[in-house]
Protein backbone atom coordinates (compact mmCIF):
# COMPACT_ATOMS: atom_id res chain seq x y z
CA UNK A 1 0.00 0.00 0.00
CA UNK A 2 0.86 3.31 -0.94
CA UNK A 3 1.53 6.09 2.06
CA UNK A 4 -0.58 9.28 1.41
CA UNK A 5 2.28 11.45 0.35
CA UNK A 6 3.56 8.56 -2.39
CA UNK A 7 0.29 8.94 -3.70
CA UNK A 8 0.01 12.93 -3.69
CA UNK A 9 3.61 12.45 -5.53
CA UNK A 10 2.13 9.67 -8.05
CA UNK A 11 -0.82 12.41 -8.62
CA UNK A 12 1.77 15.44 -9.03
CA UNK A 13 3.30 12.91 -11.60
CA UNK A 14 0.17 12.43 -13.48
CA UNK A 15 -0.36 16.36 -13.87
CA UNK A 16 2.75 16.77 -15.27
CA UNK A 17 2.39 16.58 -18.76
CA UNK A 18 6.32 15.77 -19.20
CA UNK A 19 6.20 13.57 -16.44
CA UNK A 20 3.15 11.65 -17.75
CA UNK A 21 4.75 11.36 -21.58
CA UNK A 22 7.76 10.47 -19.88
CA UNK A 23 5.94 7.32 -18.35
CA UNK A 24 3.82 6.31 -21.36
CA UNK A 25 7.34 6.30 -23.07
CA UNK A 26 8.86 4.12 -20.30
CA UNK A 27 5.57 1.52 -20.56
CA UNK A 28 5.35 1.80 -24.20
CA UNK A 29 9.57 0.80 -24.88
CA UNK A 30 9.55 -3.14 -25.20
CA UNK A 31 12.65 -3.24 -26.13
CA UNK A 32 15.37 -5.17 -24.44
CA UNK A 33 18.36 -2.39 -23.94
CA UNK A 34 21.65 -3.37 -25.75
CA UNK A 35 24.72 -4.28 -24.10
CA UNK A 36 26.18 -1.22 -24.79
CA UNK A 37 22.92 0.60 -22.98
CA UNK A 38 23.68 -1.74 -19.94
CA UNK A 39 27.36 -0.46 -19.74
CA UNK A 40 26.25 3.17 -20.38
CA UNK A 41 23.87 2.61 -17.23
CA UNK A 42 26.39 1.05 -14.85
CA UNK A 43 28.45 3.81 -15.66
CA UNK A 44 26.15 6.12 -14.64
CA UNK A 45 25.46 4.69 -11.43
CA UNK A 46 29.20 4.65 -11.11
CA UNK A 47 29.24 8.04 -11.63
CA UNK A 48 26.65 8.41 -8.53
CA UNK A 49 29.03 6.20 -6.35
CA UNK A 50 32.11 8.01 -6.84
CA UNK A 51 30.16 11.46 -6.30
CA UNK A 52 28.73 9.75 -2.87
CA UNK A 53 31.91 8.59 -1.84
CA UNK A 54 33.53 12.07 -1.87
CA UNK A 55 30.91 14.03 -0.49
CA UNK A 56 30.96 11.85 2.22
CA UNK A 57 34.85 12.36 2.57
CA UNK A 58 34.44 15.96 2.08
CA UNK A 59 31.83 16.30 5.33
CA UNK A 60 32.87 13.30 7.46
CA UNK A 61 31.37 14.70 10.71
CA UNK A 62 28.13 15.21 8.33
CA UNK A 63 27.66 11.21 8.79
CA UNK A 64 26.21 10.64 5.11
CA UNK A 65 24.94 7.44 4.13
CA UNK A 66 24.49 6.15 0.87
Amino acid sequence: MLNPNEKEEMLNDAACTGRRDAFRRAREKTTTPSFDDYLRFLDKVNSAFNQATQDIQKFPDKNLKL
